[in-house]
């Protein structure tokens, strides 16, 4: 009788650790697939968001090459002439938030830097091969050039939209889109953004000082003044995909260039509620 009883003891031990083993596995589950579909989500709205800026980006360069001021300005190639419009352009973005994180560029014909229609206002260096390339391109094939592209000063999403008159190429219109515009969005959700670039780009970012506080052994944190992923100093991603630290959460996916290349990556951070 003692026997049976330990035996059934013993039974009804090994059915409870077997239910609680897969009562936990369930849960590990299900924690998994609500993980799953938020990073699926979040990675899906910073496409969405990139994808909105640069058809605004896009959308302005195409408007600004029929206007007949920019038309005029490059035309005559006199600084002045914009310089008298730049209020009234400057009068319409203000009204859009959206444009506080772009710079407007013209380009004359023979591809050097003209004006900026906002932000500087006056010649800027033309800081890398993609810019140039970009205009000849524009030139040649007529049709706008888009994509992102680490320059002397960091990573930015460039838009190039060649500006014609009667057929004839007079310049070209260039927005830069800086990445505080995402870094804004995202922190108004309080979800942080880290747009990580990889170390090996940094001879190309040359013009960009990045304290090293923001060094992560593979990628420098390039849109933020504090790095809130120090934990993940020797982390080296590989597509796209999140992780778990302590109460943070990671979601990540790659930078993909004009090239093709992968420069670095985007990282969304937030703390399991």
């Amino acid at each position: 009788m003692e026997k049976k009883f330990i035996i059934g003891v013993l039974a009804t031990a090994a059915i409870v650790i077997i239910m609680c083993f897969f009562y936990n596995r369930a849960l590990n589950y299900e924690e998994e697939v609500v993980i799953e579909k938020k990073v699926d989500s979040l990675i899906a709205v910073l496409n969405s968001k990139i994808s909105e800026t640069s058809n605004i980006a896009l959308s302005l360069s195409l408007a600004l090459s029929k206007n007949p001021h920019i038309v005029q300005c490059l035309l005559r190639g006199n600084d002045s002439t914009c310089l008298s419009h730049i209020p009234d352009f400057e009068l319409i973005m203000e009204k859009h938030t959206v444009f506080k994180n772009m710079i407007i560029h013209l380009h004359a014909k023979d591809h050097s830097s003209f004006i900026c229609l906002n932000h500087y206002k006056t010649r800027a260096e033309i800081d890398s091969a993609f810019i140039r390339n970009s205009l000849k391109k524009a030139k040649e094939t007529k049709e706008p050039v888009q994509g992102i592209e680490i320059g002397q000063y960091g990573i930015f999403k460039r838009v190039v939209v060649p500006v014609f008159e009667q057929d004839n190429y007079i310049g070209a219109i260039e927005i830069i889109v800086f990445p505080e515009e995402y870094t804004e969005f995202f922190k108004n959700i309080d979800i942080d953004l880290y747009i990580l670039m990889k170390n090996s780009y940094l001879p190309t970012a040359s013009g960009a000082k990045y304290m090293e506080k923001l060094m992560l052994k593979n990628y420098t944190i390039t849109n933020r003044e504090t790095n809130g992923l120090s934990f993940l100093n020797d982390i080296e991603f590989s597509g796209t995909g999140y992780l778990k630290h302590d109460d943070k959460y990671i979601a990540y996916t790659p930078i993909i260039d004009i090239n093709g290349d992968e420069v670095g990556y985007y990282v969304l951070s937030w703390i399991k509620s």
